[in-house]
């Protein structure tokens, strides 16, 4: 049996090596990452994908700073981002500190143009400075187009008021998390290990079983590259040619993982509100309508969660935002973005 590897979504490497490490290291270990590192996985994620590299000393060095302008030069190859033709761009150029001489520059026109870079009130970029963690996640949020998902939040430590909105979205989404204490750091300085966290979140391998053909390895999506982990000439997304049976195996495999997740769900719910409570009641609904699909894919789980939906409509606000506040809870921004048609 073959597999079909889809990634999402992947960084390109390019760049400062500061940032990125450079091409040379390729190992799986390194140095100071010891075994029983709490975030080994999201590096060798990483590294395995050739989306970040380490040092030649064999050393990845998860607290190295990371500048501004080395970060958007991270963000336009990871988005597969280059500069569109614009009559007046020049015109949106107009930092105080940036020579258009700098090594930088094409890389923040891209940035300005897309949209995600504003620069400071006093009109400077900053590129040496080193970026925050409140500062990437406006990025990330800006690029992403990301939306607040329902979560109750309260971050104990001071967030600057223009970053506040774009954190909690972050949270929301579960591509960040506080500490044990409820803080964040958000004005503190970004190192390689909090972008290898935060981005591993977007690099997903899903996987269906198929009865035949080569099995697709790295298929990549808007990544622009060989999948080597340096600049390819490739621009084109590689075709994935499924067949209907296909398509639908994927489908089931989906629902089936999403179901995991609900039974979770249902069991929080019981822990918080009681067995016979109508949420909980809802959830097991919910369940039930799916657990039928994967039994019979002829079944019409769409007609069914509409009803389901009419259900949830007439919850107190209340107890809607507790069913939300357990989906949410066991699920990432990619999971409710795929959940979303099975919902209701």
């Amino acid at each position: 049996m073959k597999k079909i590897v889809l990634l999402l979504l992947m960084f390109v490497l390019m760049g400062s090596s500061f940032v990125y490490g450079t091409e040379e290291s390729q190992s799986l270990e390194f140095k100071d990452i010891k075994q029983e590192f709490q975030h080994k996985a999201d590096i060798e994620k990483l590294v395995k994908a050739k989306v970040i590299n380490g040092y030649p000393d064999g050393t990845f060095r998860p607290y190295g700073k990371v500048t501004r302008a080395e970060f958007i030069t991270m963000v336009n190859k990871m988005m597969n981002y280059s500069l569109e033709k614009q009559d007046n761009l020049e015109n949106q150029l107009k930092f105080k500190d940036v020579e258009e001489s700098a090594w930088y520059y094409k890389q923040l026109q891209i940035a300005v143009q897309k949209g995600y870079i504003k620069g400071f009130e006093d009109g400077t970029f900053r590129a040496s400075g080193n970026i925050t963690k409140e500062q990437i996640c406006a990025i990330m949020t800006r690029m992403l187009n990301l939306k607040r998902l329902p979560m109750n939040i309260e971050i104990k430590d001071k967030v600057s008021n223009w970053a506040k909105n774009y954190v909690e979205i972050m949270l929301s989404n579960r591509i960040i998390s506080l500490d044990k204490d409820g803080n964040f750091q958000g004005t503190e300085d970004a190192n390689r290990l909090f972008a290898a966290v935060v981005n591993s979140k977007f690099l997903v391998e899903k996987s269906v079983e198929v009865d035949k053909g080569e099995e697709i390895k790295n298929s990549t999506v808007s990544s622009g590259t060989t999948g080597s982990g340096t600049n390819g000439n490739s621009s084109k997304e590689p075709e994935q040619i499924l067949t209907e049976e296909e398509k639908e195996q994927l489908r089931i495999e989906k629902v089936k993982d999403l179901l995991i997740s609900l039974e979770k769900a249902k069991n929080y719910l019981i822990a918080e509100t009681g067995e016979n409570s109508e949420e909980v009641s809802l959830m097991k609904e919910i369940i039930e309508n799916l657990n039928r699909y994967v039994e019979d894919t002829t079944y019409d789980y769409k007609t069914q969660g509409k009803t389901i939906k009419e259900k949830y409509n007439k919850l107190t606000e209340e107890k809607q935002q507790t069913i939300k506040n357990s989906i949410t809870r066991y699920h990432d921004v990619q999971d409710l973005l795929d959940a979303k048609e099975y919902l209701f």
